[in-house]
């Protein structure tokens, strides 16, 4: 019965995850470029989510007691730093539920030490899970995952936690790192951005991102090996996000980050992990992943329609034999695009008469046409967009943005379609 709680409160805290993730899509787009009185503003409309997420994680209890957790000490790996694995992972099969269809199958990669990896991915496609499987919070299914000895790994997410909220910050330092004295405790705090009277402020009258402040000076005490992260940037203001990218750039140990904060990864990861079907592939950029994630959505439309043009056929055949000729159907045509061009309403059938193809292909042509038409302007408009998120004060250039984003995904999966019936009209 435990366990059944367990997963179960798992499932849930994974799909508010999922859910806060969406909201926060426009958000971030603020917080990548700095656009401080617009994230503000759009903060406010996720905090309901973010409250309920904060309260089944509070629920949960941590399987790390402290910041970071010290793996038994054994004996140095040889060779430089470059050539030692960090940690590796072989033949993971990682999902929920053995009996359900696993998020990843036959996975394996290698982290280095010192190498600064973000890891990036669709929402939904596992990257939180995979990071929390390599933690050692889930389980895998299969597979197994080695880590290296005598290294200290640490954890930073998205908020920052602390056992008692009375302390101030001066004491809640002195508290989870013992070893210093109040010189240097104070030394250190006032190079995460607490000086003078600001060390004797209550840790409960922190904002998030002077408590991840706090908690970053804190954890950085530890003097890991190996840093995790999962989307830290979320709720910081600038101030903390510019302070934990230079910290995170002068650090010298291995980083593994969850994040699709275009900014953050530019600043810190020399390498980008992107998930794409199920796999692990690697860029130099995020520009790079991008662009290849949009050539596998695009192959995998294709690859649908042609699959159900193939079903379609194969029971059109299987029906002729037995009854009189069929009339072979046009794809379900999504909604939006016929929002965006009417004429798909009309086109449900493929015509029998010489005289309706000819009219059907003078139809095709015209949305060619004028689908390649609206794509270079919708092109251009994206471009515009993009070049004036900053000097936009009212926020909805952001809305704009994620609405043109979406239409362009419309024509896109449109274009290969009528390409497709183009092609079935010529034989």
């Amino acid at each position: 019965q435990k366990q059944l709680e367990e997963k179960t409160l798992e499932r849930r805290i994974y799909h508010t995850e999922k859910k806060l993730q969406n909201q926060e899509s426009i958000t971030q787009t603020m917080l990548s470029h700095r656009n401080i009185s617009q994230y503000h503003s759009s903060e406010k409309k996720e905090a309901r989510i973010a409250e309920n997420l904060a309260t089944l994680r509070n629920y949960r209890k941590s399987h790390h007691t402290r910041m970071s957790f010290q793996l038994k000490k054994q004996p140095e790996q040889k060779g430089s730093r470059r050539e030692q694995l960090a940690l590796e992972a072989k033949q993971l099969t990682i999902g929920f539920n053995q009996a359900d269809n696993p998020l990843f199958e036959n996975l394996s990669f290698k982290l280095m030490k010192g190498q600064h990896v973000a890891l990036v991915g669709k929402n939904g496609s596992g990257k939180t899970t995979l990071l929390k499987t390599v933690m050692g919070d889930l389980t895998q299914i299969q597979g197994a995952i080695t880590k290296a000895p005598n290294l200290t790994f640490a954890f930073l997410g998205q908020e920052a936690n602390f056992d008692d909220y009375d302390k101030n910050v001066l004491e809640q330092l002195l508290y989870l790192q013992p070893q210093l004295n109040q010189e240097q405790a104070r030394s250190e705090l006032a190079r995460f951005g607490f000086s003078g009277d600001l060390v004797f402020q209550k840790t409960g009258s922190l904002s998030g991102g002077e408590r991840s402040r706090l908690f970053l000076c804190a954890l950085m005490q530890d003097k890991p090996d190996v840093l995790f992260m999962d989307e830290p940037t979320n709720h910081l203001d600038i101030y903390s996000r510019e302070l934990l990218e230079n910290t995170l750039n002068e650090f010298s140990g291995t980083i593994l980050a969850v994040s699709h904060d275009r900014y953050f990864i530019k600043r810190i990861a020399e390498e980008v992990w992107g998930i794409l079907e199920g796999k692990i592939k690697v860029f130099p950029s995020l520009d790079a992943y991008r662009k290849a994630e949009k050539e596998s959505d695009l192959l995998k439309a294709k690859n649908v329609q042609l699959a159900q043009r193939k079903i379609a056929a194969d029971k059109d055949r299987d029906v002729q034999k037995t009854t009189t000729e069929t009339v072979a159907e046009m794809p379900c045509w999504d909604q939006k695009a016929i929002q965006l061009y009417p004429l798909l309403a009309d086109l449900k059938q493929y015509p029998q008469s010489k005289s309706e193809r000819r009219r059907l292909v003078a139809d095709i042509n015209m949305l060619f046409r004028k689908l390649e038409s609206n794509l270079s302007e919708h092109q251009k408009e994206k471009d515009y967009l993009e070049n004036n998120f900053t000097r936009d004060e009212s926020g909805e250039i952001y809305h704009d943005y994620a609405e043109l984003l979406q239409t362009i995904e419309t024509e896109e999966l449109l274009y290969l379609q009528l390409l497709e019936i183009a092609e079935d009209l010529k034989k």
